[in-house]
């Protein structure tokens, strides 16, 4: 809609223009210096709020990966707990015999978040630390 609004200005602009230098007076004349000014004001202003909107949008996304992030070291520490908790049960069952299950021993053990980050850093060929990236410590 601006788009059109913008456009349709600039063509009443210079139609008058032209239109008033057939008669005599004008209020811009050609190259229309008054509307090139206007439209590099208004080119900056929308430079502008599309920069500012854009940086908005970034902390958004940020903010949305972070939480991604705690959600899924979340999932994986709860995940951990039921496997621990299922293996507490299968040896507290009499109907159960015991056996040492090594694959359920090691799911049992949440991930360390630090570890898995480095191990995504290593696969992708990105440097050990990076700007971007949220602090694991806190």
């Amino acid at each position: 809609m601006f788009l059109i609004l913008f456009l349709s200005a600039i063509g009443l602009w210079l139609l008058g223009n032209t239109l008033a230098s057939g008669a005599g007076t004008t209020l811009d004349d050609p190259p229309f210096v008054y509307l090139e000014l206007t439209c590099t004001i208004i080119g900056v202003c929308l430079t502008i709020l599309i920069l500012v909107t854009q940086q908005r949008d970034d902390v958004l996304a940020e903010r949305r990966e972070q939480l991604t992030l705690e959600l899924a070291v979340i999932s994986d520490r709860k995940s951990a707990k039921i496997i621990s908790l299922l293996e507490e049960l299968r040896h507290d069952s009499p109907d159960i015999t015991n056996r040492t299950d090594q694959e359920a021993i090691q799911m049992a053990m949440p991930e360390d978040p630090k570890t898995v980050l480095k191990a995504i850093r290593d696969s992708e060929g990105k440097p050990d630390s990076g700007v971007d990236e949220p602090d694991l410590d806190q």
